[in-house]
């Protein structure tokens, strides 16, 4: 039987292993660094029903997280997963921390994911609220 702790490494491993072979390792940025959208895209998974929405939200502009000052020269990794909402008006809201290596991890991602920016969802021609989930890597 395998713990709820081992299921949680075995996520983190896998998302450590898909980053590293799913030919978008060019685009992981550093901190500061302005996020690919073509990587948001990939990881962000729309929580909210389908039938809630016809278009899902897109991003378009944000920074990526900057590493924790207390971690960083420790060669750390660090692995963060949010969730939050993207108001119809593009902005982020309501953002929550659901897993970290370190709380400081989701921190950093929580205060980058607060000034982020998105087409919102559409459905039947009028933006709406979605609910969405998006993991973070962190290395030094």
């Amino acid at each position: 039987m395998v713990s709820v702790q081992d299921k949680s490494s075995i996520k983190r491993i896998c998302l450590l292993i898909a980053l590293v072979f799913c030919g978008c390792t060019t685009e992981i940025p550093f901190e500061g660094d302005p996020m690919p959208p073509a990587q948001v895209a990939t990881y962000m998974k729309v929580v909210t029903p389908a039938s809630e929405y016809d278009t899902p939200p897109k991003f378009l502009h944000g920074f990526a997280p900057f590493f924790p000052e207390r971690l960083a020269g420790k060669g750390h990794w660090g692995y963060a997963e949010l969730d939050f909402d993207i108001q119809s008006d593009g902005s982020t809201n309501d953002v929550r921390l659901v897993e970290a290596t370190a709380y400081d991890f989701g921190r950093a991602a929580a205060r980058a994911v607060q000034r982020w920016k998105f087409a919102p969802a559409v459905k039947n021609g009028r933006p709406v609220r979605v609910h969405v989930r998006l993991p973070f890597t962190f290395r030094s």
